[in-house]
C-alpha cells in the first residue's frame, strides 16, 4: 500500500522555517494540498519530499522504508515530480519529452518499446496533445508545455505524484481538466500538490497541509483544516466563506 510518512521533520531554506516537527502520514487514495504564503517553502517542501535536498533533521519513510535507502532508479518508479518551472534544453518532439517518463524502469542499454510508446501516446491524448506529438517541444505554448510535462508524468505512472502547482500557465479549462484526470490516475495512489488556488484545492483534494511559517503548520482533512479562521491566519487577510449545496467557496473580503 502507498504511504509517505513524515516523522519530526525539520526543513529551513536561508532563514525560513519550512515546518518544524512535522508529522504526518499520507496514503493511497488521499489527495494533498500545501497551501501557504509565498516564500513559505511548499516548493522546498515538496524537493525535500522528493529526495532532492535533505531535510534539516527526521524522517521521511515511503512504504515502510527510509527514502535515502531507496536506488535514484527505483525512487524515481516510486515518485513522479512536477516542477514548477520546468524548460526543456534539448531539441525534442513532444513524443520524445514524454516517453522520458519511461525512463526510470529502463537499463542504460534499452531503447523504449511498442508498449512504451503506446502509453506515452494516450497520456498525450488525455491531455488533449496527441495531435502535437511530432510538433519541436519548443515552439508549443507554456500552457502545452506544461500539459506535455504533466502527460510525461501519466507516462510514469509513479505510486506517488509531488507536482508543484500544476495549474502553472493553464487557462481555466485545462486547469478543471487536468486536475480531474490527474484525481482519477492517482485515485488508488498518492498525490500531493502545492497550489494558490484555494477553491480549486478544496474541490479536488481530500487533506490539506497549511504553512503557517515559523515552522508552523495544520493538517489533516481539507473539511477540517480549510475555515475561514485557519485561512485567515494563513494569509493574514480577512476570509468570506459562500456555500451552495455541496459546495464551499472562500473570498477575501
Amino acid at each position: 500500500m502507498t504511504q509517505l510518512h513524515c516523522k519530526h521533520l525539520d526543513i529551513t531554506i536561508g532563514k525560513t522555517s519550512v515546518c518544524r516537527d512535522l508529522n504526518v502520514q499520507m496514503n493511497a487514495g488521499e489527495s494533498w494540498v500545501v497551501l501557504g504564503k509565498n516564500g513559505s517553502g511548499k516548493t522546498t517542501l515538496i524537493h525535500t519530499l522528493a529526495g532532492l535536498r535533505q531535510a534539516d533533521t527526521g524522517e521521511i519513510i515511503i512504504q515502510d522504508q527510509l527514502l535515502p535507502n531507496y536506488s535514484r532508479q527505483l525512487l524515481a518508479q516510486k515518485i513522479g515530480v512536477l516542477f514548477q518551472n520546468d524548460e526543456e534544453s534539448f531539441p525534442s518532439t513532444v513524443l520524445e519529452s514524454t516517453l522520458i517518463g519511461r525512463h526510470p524502469y529502463l537499463n542504460w542499454m534499452q531503447w523504449e518499446s511498442k508498449n512504451d510508446v503506446i502509453l506515452a501516446e494516450y497520456s498525450l491524448e488525455q491531455m488533449g496533445l496527441l495531435p502535437l506529438k511530432k510538433r519541436d517541444i519548443h515552439t508549443l505554448s507554456g500552457g502545452e508545455r506544461r500539459r506535455t510535462r504533466i502527460a510525461c508524468l501519466l507516462t510514469q505512472n509513479p505510486d506517488i505524484a509531488l507536482l508543484d502547482e500544476p495549474n502553472n500557465h493553464l487557462d481555466i479549462q485545462h486547469q478543471i481538466e487536468t486536475l480531474t484526470i490527474l484525481k482519477q490516475q492517482f485515485k488508488n495512489k498518492l498525490l500531493f500538490m502545492s497550489a494558490h488556488d484555494v477553491n480549486l484545492a478544496n474541490r479536488f483534494c481530500t487533506h490539506a497541509l497549511l504553512l503557517l511559517g515559523n515552522g508552523e503548520y495544520i493538517c489533516g482533512e481539507i473539511k477540517d483544516v480549510v475555515t475561514t479562521e485557519n485561512l485567515e491566519q494563513l494569509y493574514g487577510i480577512n476570509i468570506n466563506k459562500f456555500s451552495q449545496g455541496n459546495q464551499t467557496l472562500f473570498f477575501p473580503a
